[in-house]
């Protein structure tokens, strides 16, 4: 019955929700969400995909290619050109630097 369906107005809260995939055309996300810069530093004004949860899990079958960089002559999403080998970042805890407070040397 449609007279019985109640609205409820949500707010999207990346603390809050109990999961997420977002979406974005042009963000600075890591300063957005407090990400550590890692070796290879923050993502500044660029399409980026966002996924959080209390567990995300990535499945292949027949494999899993975690990969970085471009097809030859591929720019990135604002036309400019991409570094030849980005690196990869995995970082625990969402920190690069150590209790004492100096940067950690993170593996390349």
């Amino acid at each position: 019955d449609p007279e019985s369906i109640k609205i409820v107005k949500v707010y999207p809260s990346l603390t809050d929700d109990a999961s997420r995939i977002s979406l974005y055309s042009k963000v600075d996300i890591d300063e957005n969400l407090q990400f550590a810069d890692g070796n290879i530093g923050s993502v500044e004004t660029k399409a980026a995909v966002l996924l959080k949860s209390d567990s995300v899990r990535i499945m292949g079958r027949e494999g899993i290619k975690i990969m970085t960089g471009v097809v030859s002559g591929e720019s990135n999403s604002a036309g400019a050109p991409v570094r030849s080998v980005p690196r990869i970042n995995l970082i625990a805890g969402n920190t690069d630097v150590t209790r004492d407070g100096s940067r950690q040397r993170l593996e390349p």
